[in-house]
């Protein structure tokens, strides 16, 4: 009796090892939103106010059973949005938004629980939408560019069922400094870049 009992421990906790983020590798859907800090706006001074993010990503799971860690590869569009807050001390009226195309990979480090934490990293395009009311001391800004950015991610994956896990993930984004002009032709070349708290759900097909 003693022996069967270790014996069925040791199978339960060898599947156990071996399961994947999701149990069977394949397409998944991966849907996530949260809150966005954008950072202080180098170029101005420009403060934000707390804003949010979404993200849509379709992607595909490995499992890699001889390794500690499992393979996802996605791409994935997102949306970010804050409101100006001041520029110094003066309020400051407008608001920033970011439209991201990106492909990430992550990888699923495997653990004896159902709970999977992961490291992710992703690169690709971003468009920024600018505008500002310049505060009243400042030509106003109302333009938009489309510049090279990357992300970095960090989260952790609860699976519910072999097709459906709900996560919590924080990402960093930054994107090269955009070419904007102000009322007045001036060009700026603001820099971006956020931080982000998500919670997620997974789908797998």
């Amino acid at each position: 009796m003693r022996l069967n009992s270790r014996l069925c421990v040791g199978v339960l906790l060898a599947s156990l090892i071996s399961m994947p983020a999701l149990a069977d590798e394949g397409l998944y859907l991966r849907l996530g939103a949260g809150g966005n800090h954008a950072d202080e706006d180098v170029f101005s001074d420009v403060d934000f106010e707390l804003g949010y993010v979404g993200t849509a990503a379709i992607g595909y799971n490995w499992f890699f059973p001889e390794l500690i860690a499992d393979l996802r590869v996605e791409l994935e569009g997102s949306y970010r949005y804050n409101d100006t807050d001041t520029l110094g001390n003066l309020s400051l009226d407008g608001d920033a938004t970011v439209y991201g195309a990106m492909v990430n990979a992550y990888a699923d480090i495997r653990t004896t629980l159902p709970v999977v934490p992961y490291l992710g990293v992703g690169f690709g395009a971003a468009r920024l939408d600018y505008e500002d009311d310049g505060a009243g001391v400042v030509p106003p800004i109302d333009d938009h560019d489309t510049q090279f950015a990357y992300q970095v991610m960090a989260g952790v994956n609860y699976n519910i069922a072999t097709d459906l896990a709900f996560g919590l993930e924080y990402r960093f984004f930054e994107a090269e400094r955009y070419d904007l002009q102000d009322s007045v032709g001036t060009e700026i070349n603001p820099e971006y870049n956020s931080h982000s708290f998500m919670l997620t759900v997974t789908l797998g097909f």
